[in-house]
């Protein structure tokens, strides 16, 4: 999760993972609606598989 320790100061580290894949999934919006693609683009979707395993793996209650 290269993206991630890399923007770790950029987002609040009190966030969890859920919070993370909400901004990420948002960001990624954005930038499909701009049809803008690039390797920062690409990063984020990788980083967005990661995380909806990790959530996944959470289960609902955490």
């Amino acid at each position: 999760m290269d993206f991630m320790i890399n923007m770790d100061g950029f987002f609040d580290d009190a966030d969890g993972p859920r919070q993370r894949l909400a901004r990420y999934q948002a960001c990624l919006q954005e930038f499909e609606r701009l049809n803008h693609e690039d390797n920062y683009v690409k990063q984020i979707r990788k980083e967005i598989k990661q995380l909806q395993q990790l959530v996944a793996d959470m289960g609902p209650h955490n």
